[in-house]
């Protein structure tokens, strides 16, 4: 698109990308062609835990507790759920594999951040409602 005279504002919003993903982008191709566009993403953390070893790992959080398989001394948290913090130990020490990202983790315990809905949980009494809304006329 850049090449063939778009405007940058309408390839921005096209692509929902910055100004600068765009210029990098036009530098990799001028630089690669489109060998320069291809992803350099491995997927799957680059491999760290096959397929196999990711539900093996699922498998003993379900049948295990953390204070089960990691001794009180190494253990993080002394609660009876997985942690974050315990997974990591427990993957490094069966596998010995450690991973930058604590979002990896959470797709190993399937945890998934949810927000909380924005609404109040407790209503005024009707009586102060009332008031509100007629202080609001005589206004």
């Amino acid at each position: 698109m850049y090449g063939t005279g778009y405007a940058v504002d309408k390839i921005k919003e096209i692509t929902g990308c910055s100004w600068r993903s765009l210029m990098d982008w036009c530098r990799a191709y001028r630089q690669s062609g489109l060998d320069g566009l291809k992803s350099k993403w491995q997927g799957d953390n680059a491999l760290k835990l096959s397929r196999e070893q990711r539900r093996e790992v699922k498998e003993k959080l379900h049948q295990y507790r953390p204070n089960q398989v990691l001794s009180p001394d190494v253990r993080i948290s002394q609660g009876e759920f997985w942690t974050i913090s315990d997974l990591k130990i427990a993957v490094q020490q069966w596998y010995g594999v450690s991973y930058q990202s604590e979002t990896s983790y959470r797709h190993l315990l399937q945890f998934s951040q949810q927000k909380t809905a924005n609404r109040y949980r407790s209503r005024p009494n009707q009586l102060v409602v009332a008031d509100f809304e007629a202080r609001l006329e005589k206004k």
